[in-house]
C-alpha cells in the first residue's frame, strides 16, 4: 500500500477571511445573508449550521463573499478551534476562517481532521492581548489526503462512533437532569420543615458589619496575564464556581474595587443576565474580585454558616422571590445595593448544617 499523501491545507482548500460590518448602521442588518460567530458557533451540539442569530444584507455583506454550502468554518480565536459545517450560503466574522475544500477532500474529512488538530491549532496562534490563528498558518498545516472511496470510509466510521457518543451522552443528560430534580426537591422540603425554635432574620443582618452587600467591577477592561481572576456570571453556577473562561483583570483595576476584594467565604449570586447562581467562595480564591453581574454576601461565620446560607438562597423559594424583584425588561437584573436586596427572612434554628451533596 502506497503512503498517504500530505498536502498542505492551503494546496487542497481555499481559506477565506471574515469580517463585521459596523453595528450602529441599520442598513447592513437583518438581511438574507446568513453570518456567525465564534461565541454561536461554541453553542452548538450540531456540526452542522443553517441558521445563525445575525443576517446581513446585500449592503452588510458588501464585498465579502458568501462560503458555499459544506464548507467548514474555523474560530481563529477567542478561541482558537470551533467548528461549524454550514448547509447553507454562509458568512462569518473577523474571529473565524472559512475553508473551502477542493474536489480532492470530503467535507466532513476536513471537518473531523480539523477537530482532532483543535490543540495542534491552538498552538499555532500568537498574539499577546489574545491568540489567533492566521490564515498563513492555518494554509501551511499539514493533512492527509487520502483516496475520497477511503475518506469516505474513514468519516462512515467516524459518524458511527459520534454517534454512539451522542446516545450516551443524552442518557447521561437525562439521569443528571435527574439528579438535580431530586437533588432541588430534597432541597426545598429540607427548609421547609422549621423547628419549633427557629428564628427569623434579613440577610443583611447576618453579614460581617464592616463590610456591605454588594456587586463588583463594573468594566473589565482586557485581558490581562497573570493578572487578578474575576469572576462572572458564567463562573457563579449552581451552588459551585466553575473556573472556566475565567477573566483576569488589572491589580489596579481590582484595587479600585476594594470592597469586592473576595476573602474565601462569601456567598456569591448572580443578579444581572440569567439568573440563579449562587456559590460559597473557597479560601483558595481569597484576593480574587467579581465583576457588576454578581453580588458578594459577606456572611459573618459567627452568624450563620456560609454554606448553609448558599443553600437557602439555592432553593426554589427563594430563586422565586429573585425573579419577582429583577429590575429591567431589556436586561435582567436586581439591584444589590437596594434596600430589597435579600429582604425575605431566611430562617435558622435547630438545622445549622446544609444537607450534603
Amino acid at each position: 500500500m502506497s503512503p498517504c499523501p500530505i498536502e498542505k491545507l492551503g494546496n487542497v482548500s481555499k481559506v477565506i477571511n471574515g469580517g463585521t460590518p459596523k453595528t450602529s448602521v441599520p442598513a447592513f442588518w437583518d438581511g438574507d445573508h446568513k453570518w456567525i460567530t465564534p461565541a454561536e458557533m461554541g453553542k452548538r451540539m450540531s456540526p452542522f449550521a443553517s441558521i445563525t442569530k445575525r443576517t446581513l444584507t446585500d449592503k452588510g455583506l458588501g464585498k465579502r463573499k458568501l462560503l458555499p454550502p459544506y464548507s467548514v468554518i474555523l474560530s481563529s480565536r477567542a478561541p482558537i478551534g470551533h467548528l461549524v459545517i454550514n448547509e447553507v450560503p454562509m458568512t462569518f466574522n473577523q474571529g473565524c476562517k472559512g475553508i473551502i475544500p477542493s474536489e480532492a477532500l470530503q467535507y466532513k474529512f476536513l471537518y473531523y481532521f480539523l477537530l482532532r488538530s483543535v490543540e495542534h491549532l491552538d498552538s499555532l496562534g500568537t498574539g499577546a492581548t489574545f491568540k489567533e490563528l492566521s490564515a498563513t498558518n492555518l494554509k501551511n498545516l499539514p493533512i492527509p489526503v487520502p483516496p475520497l472511496p477511503e475518506q469516505e470510509r474513514i468519516v462512515a466510521k467516524l459518524d458511527e462512533a459520534f454517534a454512539a457518543i451522542a446516545t450516551a451522552s443524552d442518557h447521561t443528560r437525562r439521569k443528571l437532569q435527574n439528579a438535580r430534580d431530586l437533588f432541588q426537591s430534597t432541597l426545598h422540603s429540607t427548609f421547609q420543615q422549621k423547628g419549633k425554635d427557629w428564628v427569623e432574620k434579613i440577610v443583611k443582618d447576618l453579614c460581617d458589619n464592616s463590610r456591605v452587600i454588594t456587586y463588583g467591577v463594573i468594566k473589565l477592561g482586557d485581558h490581562i496575564p497573570n493578572g487578578i481572576p474575576c469572576l462572572r456570571t458564567s463562573n457563579v453556577r449552581h451552588l459551585r464556581i466553575d473556573t472556566y473562561g475565567m477573566k483576569i483583570i488589572s491589580f489596579e483595576l481590582s484595587n479600585s474595587y476594594s470592597r469586592t476584594i473576595l476573602k474565601g467565604g462569601e456567598v456569591l449570586v448572580n443578579v444581572r443576565g440569567t439568573l440563579g447562581g449562587v456559590a460559597k467562595v473557597p479560601s483558595e480564591m481569597a484576593g480574587w474580585n467579581i465583576s457588576r453581574e454578581v453580588a458578594m454576601i459577606p456572611a459573618d461565620d459567627s452568624k450563620i454558616n456560609s454554606d448553609y446560607l448558599a443553600y437557602w438562597i439555592a432553593t426554589k423559594d427563594s430563586q422565586d422571590w429573585l425573579t419577582g424583584v429583577k429590575k429591567g425588561a431589556a436586561y435582567t437584573g436586581i439591584m444589590a445595593t437596594s434596600r430589597e436586596m435579600f429582604h425575605p427572612a431566611i430562617s435558622l434554628g435547630t438545622f445549622a448544617t446544609p444537607p450534603s451533596v
